[in-house]
């Protein structure tokens, strides 16, 4: 193969500096080597369109670009502040979860008992047939407390199996509680009686409804003053019952804010007449 008279080898080319051939447009940023040991590389001369040439090249033609030490440190430090960061506020959102859980789970009980409580005394009825006069002097056969309150009311539920009517007596005492390892205070039973034909007394079903409970009172208001008792010789009802319940105080913890809360009864009697009243 014939060489170029204005090709030398071992000389650079013309336009090239130090050494370095810019073979084409994918190599552009390979325009940085030192001067090594030259080699010959082939081309066209413009001239000549049949016959190549050689011009001269170093053995590293260019050097490739690419991340320096410090540069790879700054990334890793940036990276473990970053994934500091989302620890954090991972591990933060775990527990707000937990703690939001454990309130939930503790104002559970508490709100369902509220329920019950509040939809027992909205439905009272007055003395009648089944019903008998509500009071805080009763004595319930068949438990070792006495109850707090007992009332009649309209709130029982019709299921197949209990050929009961939505009419039954309940009884409201507190007791100590079964677990004395777990709650050190007392329990809030709500005694139900379905049967109230029943030719012999029969004991009422116990329902637990709240634990760990210091004192549970109501206060009832018969239109003029408010009354810590009712007895069961007076034969009308109150208009409103107003409920107390403060728990047990545990060395060493917050102590649990007292529930109150006041229910305005649906029906009273003044004389043997039942009247049905509309409130808010």
């Amino acid at each position: 193969m014939n060489l170029n008279r204005d090709t030398t080898i071992g000389a650079p080319a013309s336009g090239l500096a130090g050494g370095c051939v810019r073979r084409d447009a994918e190599h552009s940023t390979r325009d940085a080597c030192a001067p090594q040991t030259a080699i010959a590389v082939p081309f066209l001369h413009p001239d000549s369109a049949h016959e190549p040439g050689f011009i001269a090249a170093d053995k590293n033609v260019c050097a490739t670009l690419a991340f320096t030490l410090i540069e790879l440190v700054l990334a890793l430090a940036i990276s473990a502040v970053v994934l500091v960061a989302i620890t954090t506020l991972f591990f933060g959102a775990l527990r707000l979860r937990d703690r939001v859980s454990d309130v939930a789970t503790e104002n559970l009980p508490a709100d369902r008992a509220i329920s019950v409580i509040k939809q027992d005394l909205m439905n009272i009825v007055p003395v009648g047939v089944l019903a008998g006069p509500m009071g805080t002097d009763a004595t319930a056969y068949g438990t070792q407390s006495t109850p707090v309150l007992e009332l009649y009311t309209a709130n029982g539920s019709l299921t197949e199996d209990q050929p009961w009517g939505d009419l039954e007596k309940i009884d409201y005492f507190l007791q100590a509680p079964t677990n004395r390892v777990t709650y050190t205070g007392r329990d809030i039973v709500r005694g139900v009686t379905r049967n109230l034909l029943a030719v012999n007394p029969l004991p009422p079903e116990p329902q637990t409804l709240l634990q760990d409970v210091q004192n549970l009172q109501f206060s009832y208001y018969d239109g003029t003053n408010w009354e810590t008792t009712w007895s069961t010789t007076l034969s009308n009802i109150p208009v409103a019952i107003k409920v107390m319940i403060d728990f047990n105080a545990v060395k060493g913890t917050t102590p649990r804010p007292s529930i109150e809360f006041v229910v305005p009864v649906v029906a009273w009697s003044n004389t043997n007449s039942v009247t049905n009243l509309v409130s808010n």
